[in-house]
């Protein structure tokens, strides 16, 4: 996604139904849904308790990468687009900010039409503020992280590179209610990029005032979205109260939400049991079994479109070379680490990019290759692959010589437990001596920004049910995953099926990239996440498709 910050930490525990990370859709027309948010009738007390397991980085919507960080704009701000769950079980796109939209015949231009909405000031929102915020995250002066995403935009790339003009970018106000978008291509996921934190308007003037600190403070954004924030504690709380300029506030019932903001799995969970959370997601196994037990709690089983990974500094010596970063990838038994560290409950990585993921209706990691299984094939001893590696080196060939540090991005108890999984594991199947650092997510971030890594490991939940999202993030324009890694071709194959209309054709790109990705493991997919996600039965309505983004807009609670 960029050079700039990380995206979602590792959650056992996480803020549900807040707003997933990012959204988008694997439909390919451009009609509006017509599926109507479901009807819950609010009784009493309409506080909804979230949280999220680790503080916010920015609420700026053109810097913010990390889950805990976009629940909250997506939130606050107005999407064009909002994306719910349809009668049939599908994600369908309904307007959000944009009330219809247009298409031309050759799909490369779109035409939004505002609705009558305002700011948390008062001020009417205008087609020119969704102008500012998507040209303010594709010029490389704001560094954001999703600025690639952007990329179908006519010029939106060029811009980034600094090879044309700001003014060059196919974005542009016809009147206060009409947005006009061209894109390079014919692109069949765009609807789902409208949708996504990267594409929010946003203030010019109270970007200007507030500078570098905007998004840093509650008091320093000015939002339209179906809630605002009335208070952010840092580390402690996060407060939204619904915000009555909104253009459908009527339909909206959680009031307030509070997200306190809560690292320690346990604790999470302990706040849960005694009703001081509304819902939380846990593959813990004694919490599962006890929120099981527990009529009052409703149970749901969620297949995330998201892979847990360690991921690999090409820069560093040791880790520039292929074989090497293979061999650490294949010496990791994810049948085992899924039974210990993971109860059981996700699902063993097979390639890089997970499950719930479509080229057109068909689900791409179905019919895609099982690329860990090839590579297993290929290379059966990952030891001697090693050996390979640092003979290649100039090095030790001797793994047993060699000692190796990986960065955990958490503190608790759950992380020291996968890091003694994994210390034990490397010894095991590379006699590799493994060096453990946990630490806090902020300066996890930092750390893999800066090259200052060996191995990591992390969770990223796609933006787009298409494939594209996941391979973006490793192409060399985004580096988004801190790897350092390049490959020419990887990014030509990328780019081809990000504009490929066709969809055999372009399920044949995306999987082209997806086996030189492996081939060279710059990442080591570990699992595809699935969610036992369990919430009070008295909140009621929510929308549970991972991919949806319209958060708090719609549910209610009834008799807590």
């Amino acid at each position: 996604m960029r050079k700039r910050l990380l995206s979602i930490l590792l959650g056992l525990a996480l803020a549900i139904p807040a707003v997933p990370a990012m959204a988008s859709s694997n439909a390919s027309d451009a009609t509006e849904s017509q599926t109507a948010a479901p009807v819950v009738e609010p009784v009493g007390d309409q506080t909804f308790k979230g949280f999220l397991s680790a503080e916010p980085t920015t609420l700026d919507p053109a810097k913010a990468s990390d889950n805990y960080a976009i629940t909250v704009i997506l939130a606050v701000y107005e999407p064009l687009v909002l994306i719910r769950s349809g009668a049939d079980g599908k994600i369908e796109y309904e307007g959000g900010a944009a009330e219809k939209w247009d298409v031309s015949e050759d799909g490369k231009t779109y035409t939004f039409h505002l609705r009558d909405n305002k700011w948390s000031d008062g001020q009417p929102v205008v087609a020119e503020d969704y102008v500012y915020g998507i040209k303010r995250a594709v010029d490389p002066a704001t560094g954001s992280p999703y600025a690639y995403l952007l990329e179908p935009i006519f010029n939106a790339k060029k811009a980034t590179a600094k090879a044309v003009g700001m003014e060059e970018v196919g974005v542009k106000a016809i009147d206060d209610k009409t947005l006009e978008i061209k894109l390079e291509n014919a692109t069949p996921y765009f609807l789902g990029i409208m949708a996504n934190s990267v594409s929010l308007a946003v203030r010019k003037d109270a970007v200007e005032k507030a500078g570098e600190k905007y998004g840093s403070e509650a008091d320093t954004i000015i939002t339209n979205g179906s809630h605002k924030v009335k208070e952010w504690v840092h580390n402690s709380m996060i407060t939204l109260e619904k915000d009555d300029n909104y253009w459908n506030a009527a339909k909206v019932n959680f009031n307030p939400v509070t997200l306190q903001i809560i690292t320690e799995t346990n604790t999470a969970m302990s706040a849960m049991e005694t009703g001081q959370i509304d819902s939380v997601t846990t593959n813990i196994g004694e919490w599962v079994d006890k929120f099981k037990s527990n009529a009052n709690i409703e149970h749901r089983v969620i297949e995330n479109p998201s892979t847990f990974f360690m991921t690999f500094n090409t820069k560093d010596k040791l880790f520039s070379n292929e074989k090497v970063r293979k061999a650490f990838s294949l010496a990791v038994n994810r049948e085992e680490l899924n039974e210990v560290i993971f109860y059981g409950n996700n699902i063993p990585a097979s390639g890089w990019v997970p499950g719930n993921t479509f080229v057109g209706e068909n689900s791409y990691r179905e019919n895609a290759e099982n690329q860990l299984e090839r590579l297993m094939g290929e290379n059966p001893d990952p030891k001697a692959l090693l050996s390979e590696g640092l003979t290649e080196l100039g090095m030790d060939p001797n793994p047993e010589a060699l000692s190796v540090t990986i960065n955990l991005g958490g503190t608790d108890q759950w992380f020291k437990t996968y890091g003694e999984f994994l210390q034990q594991t490397i010894q095991e199947n590379l006699g590799v001596t493994l060096t453990v650092n946990q630490m806090e997510w902020t300066v996890f971030s930092d750390k893999v920004q800066k090259g200052d890594y060996q191995i990591g490991y992390m969770a990223w939940g796609s933006e787009l049910a298409e494939p594209y999202a996941m391979l973006a993030l490793n192409t060399s324009a985004a580096d988004s995953l801190g790897t350092g890694w390049s490959n020419a071709e990887y990014d030509k194959l990328v780019n081809e099926a990000g504009m490929e209309m066709d969809e055999a054709k372009r399920f044949d790109l995306y999987q082209q990239a997806e086996t030189i990705l492996m081939n060279e493991s710059p990442v080591a997919p570990i699992v595809f996440s699935v969610s036992n996600t369990f919430t009070y039965k008295f909140v009621q309505g929510l929308d549970y498709n991972p991919f949806s983004n319209v958060g708090y807009r719609q549910g209610a609670i009834n008799g807590r």
